[in-house]
């Protein structure tokens, strides 16, 4: 159970990560600096952002207290 929602979330994140880029390439391709796009399609764009910032922030913090933890533990058998 526990890892289908990881699947999922991971598939999520990639198909995000994946949308996000699309985006970023094509406002870089157009000459004007715009692209015409449906304000649905450009609202599921953002709430990817959204998602993988939220995502990418937790990760960061979970880094930062395994490292935090890490040093303790060393500290503890020196």
């Amino acid at each position: 159970m526990v890892m289908d929602d990881a699947a999922n979330t991971m598939t999520y994140s990639s198909d995000g990560s994946r949308k996000v880029m699309q985006l970023y390439g094509a406002l870089n391709v157009d000459a004007e600096g715009y692209i015409t796009m449906p304000v649905k399609d450009v609202l599921g764009v953002l709430d990817q952002m959204e998602f993988l910032r939220t995502n990418w922030k937790a990760a960061d913090e979970k880094a930062i207290y395994f490292e935090q933890q890490h040093a303790k533990i060393n500290a503890e058998l020196e």
